[in-house]
């Protein structure tokens, strides 16, 4: 299944659910996915320490998401504004697939929000923005948090808070994979016993199995390395507490390192961690070292302190582990400037032994963990998934005491999971399936390129703030940026339904159409010819417009046109140069966003752009030019706003009627005595130093 998985993700846009019983290898899938696919991806999780384990970060802070509910249609979502930095907005838009992990914990309403962070970000109407799905969970563990003072705003849209009643889920034809090799209990007997509880309808004879292992007053043994699984926070500290406080020997505490920015939630250990000599441990990292000494959820006793330094003694190991300080890192994503891939860039850091006190934790905190003994009290299991939680960080049932009996009023089970599962897990994946699949991926990437309509759209986004800004200084411009909307809104459709229709009967086996290699290289030239016009339309537009906030819509609006043209162009060349396949679509789609991102970092180096202005808006254009590098050297030189020497409008009258005297400038609209005054004779000089 795990192979299965990885086509799906690798060689279709179909967004996934991958899930599995406790031990059965996400995590595995998770890290082989991160460090050899080919697609442009992101790792999010819900948590903090969920994130810092996944090697990712949290959803909340990647999106800048308030942690809020989000209520559909609500006009807040309307009136948010999303300040991101370029380097993530490129992220964003280059994405391929988004990872998230922990996905049992994500309530609904978080990924309606993604989805539309998504949509907006990357001006697509497409579910998340066209971005593909994997998410990694196990629903039969522990369910989202909702607070009681949530419950009224989420319960008019969604029927559970659970994931998969995300509204715009529902609009995606995401499928569900369930690993099912369990790694962690090779017992085959104790895996179907787990597969019960986890299913919520164990039987007799798998309650008299379990109980069987009920030893009541238990009290383990010190040096077993037993750890007792708690429903409670305040149970797990007390019973830590007093067993160390019955320790002898002296206690030595050990505070941790916090470098740059690590939020306090995500601290992945304890900042001040108080140990003594005999003291039960628990490793809470895998050993990143070449030895492997170590693993999360490894239990031990502390053998011997010496300054910084523990050693820990493991049973059926015959030296100590030596256990020095470790550090996890709090990480951001950004663009490499080089490579252009996504890289994770470090932001923080937290340094301190990787051991936590092991007589006790809580069943929530032991999701992910692997017990050899463990002693539990799953009898006041409160929640969805407690006690199958509990019971599945047990290796083997011989290492499990239960405090108190097991019964089926504390095997608790929503039965709105359940339905989810069977209705998923009853439509299968096969062979023809996932050629329907990649067939499917395949058109979509070839109807991304060559449907032209969302940069009409884009164009006609920056016409309508142009038309504000510029049709008294450049009515001829705008004309033009207007009349050539008209002009291809009706053909661009008919050219894209037109040769979209040709393609797919190419692809069906058609006769009669040309190969398809042919008509694609054709077309990529065709198309690329149109975007020529579209830039040649869009570029004669100056940035520096006197009102600011005119100004700030203008370059907003021009940058997502030019971005998104230019992204285009990258993918035609391309198809030209070698072709198409799904492999280069990809690569030249996120080398089109990474070049705007570069092109972007120049472009705060340098002066604003030099104006392209239509010549048929002018009577002298070169006056015109030469006039406006007068006047940003002198903005520069007051360290002023341009506008603030004078006003476009008055710039082009000047450049227009070219005049010769203090009295035909005084006579120019806008000039008035002070500005006369003050720079007349500059301007004068500049533009007798143009006639001559």
């Amino acid at each position: 299944m795990a192979d299965l998985a990885w086509d799906v993700i690798e060689t279709t846009g179909a967004s996934l659910f991958l899930t599995g019983k406790a031990g059965t290898g996400k995590t595995t899938f998770l890290n082989r996915l991160r460090e050899k696919s080919g697609k442009r991806m992101i790792i999010l999780a819900p948590t903090g320490i969920a994130a810092i384990n996944a090697g990712g970060v949290t959803i909340h802070s990647f999106f800048q998401l308030p942690f809020s509910p989000y209520v559909p249609g609500s006009r807040a979502n309307e009136s948010r504004s999303f300040k991101m930095t370029r380097s993530k907005l490129s992220i964003i838009r280059s994405l391929d697939l988004l990872v998230i992990d922990e996905i049992s914990m994500v309530r609904a309403d978080l990924l309606d929000a993604i989805d539309d962070v998504l949509k907006r970000l990357r001006r697509s109407p497409l579910p998340f923005g066209g971005v593909q799905l994997l998410l990694i969970g196990d629903l039969q563990q522990l369910p989202p948090v909702v607070k009681d003072s949530e419950v009224h705003l989420l319960n008019p849209y969604y029927a559970s808070p659970y994931f998969f009643e995300s509204l715009a889920l529902k609009n995606v034809p995401f499928r569900m994979i369930e690993l099912t090799k369990v790694y962690r209990q090779s017992n085959l007997e104790f895996v179907s016993l787990l597969n019960e509880i986890r299913d919520g309808n164990p039987s007799d004879r798998t309650l008299a199995r379990l109980n069987a292992r009920v030893i009541p007053g238990f009290n383990p043994p010190d040096n077993e390395g037993y750890v007792i699984l708690t429903t409670h926070n305040e149970q797990a500290r007390l019973i830590n507490e007093t067993r160390l406080n019955k320790l002898s020997t002296q206690i030595q505490s050990f505070s941790a390192h916090v470098d740059g920015l690590f939020p306090e939630s995500s601290y992945p250990a304890e900042v001040t961690l108080e140990l003594k000599v005999g003291a039960q441990v628990m490793f809470v990292k895998n050993d990143p070292s070449p030895e492997k000494e170590f693993y999360n959820g490894m239990i031990g006793a502390v053998a011997d302190i010496t300054g910084d330094t523990v050693y820990v003694r493991v049973p059926g190991r015959v030296e100590d582990i030596k256990v020095q300080p470790q550090t996890w890192e709090n990480n951001r994503y950004e663009i490499d400037a080089e490579s252009g891939d996504i890289k994770e860039i470090k932001e923080g850091s937290f340094s301190q032994l990787p051991l936590r006190l092991a007589w006790a934790i809580t069943i929530h905190k032991s999701q992910g963990l692997t017990f050899a003994k463990a002693v539990i009290d799953a009898s006041r299991s409160f929640a969805h998934g407690q006690a199958y939680v509990a019971l599945s960080r047990c290796q083997t049932l011989e290492g499990m005491v239960l405090q108190a009996p097991l019964t089926r009023a504390s095997v608790i089970c929503d039965g709105r999971v359940q339905a989810f599962t069977r209705m998923s897990l009853s439509r299968r994946i096969d062979d023809e399936e996932l050629a329907r699949m990649r067939g499917d991926y395949r058109l979509a990437c070839l109807d991304e390129t060559f449907c032209l309509e969302p940069l009409l759209r884009l164009a006609e986004d920056m016409y309508r703030v142009t038309a504000e800004a510029f049709s008294s200084l450049y009515p001829v411009a705008v004309g033009k940026l207007g009349d050539f909307i008209d002009k291809n809104r009706v053909s661009w459709r008919s050219l894209f339904s037109n040769f979209a229709a040709q393609y797919r009967r190419i692809l069906s086996g058609a006769t009669g159409e040309g190969t398809l290699s042919d008509r694609l290289r054709a077309a990529a030239g065709y198309y690329l010819g149109q975007l020529g016009d579209l830039k040649e339309v869009v570029g004669v537009f100056p940035d520096d417009h006197d009102n600011k906030e005119l100004r700030k819509r203008f370059s907003a609006a021009r940058t997502a046109l030019e971005e998104s043209v230019s992204q285009r162009v990258d993918i035609l060349h391309s198809i030209l140069n070698e072709g198409f396949s799904v492999e280069g679509f990809l690569r030249a789609r996120s080398k089109g966003v990474v070049e705007n991102h570069r092109r972007e970092a120049q472009a705060k180096s340098r002066p604003s752009r030099s104006a392209k202005v239509s010549t048929a808006d002018m009577l002298h254009p070169d006056l015109y030019f030469e006039l406006r590098r007068w006047r940003r050297s002198k903005a520069e030189e007051r360290d002023v706003p341009s506008f603030t020497i004078m006003h476009d409008k008055t710039l082009l009258a000047i450049a227009n009627e070219a005049p010769q005297t203090m009295e035909d400038l005084l006579a120019v609209p806008g000039m008035g005595k002070k500005r006369v005054e003050f720079f007349g004779k500059e301007i004068l000089d500049v533009v007798a130093s143009v006639q001559s």
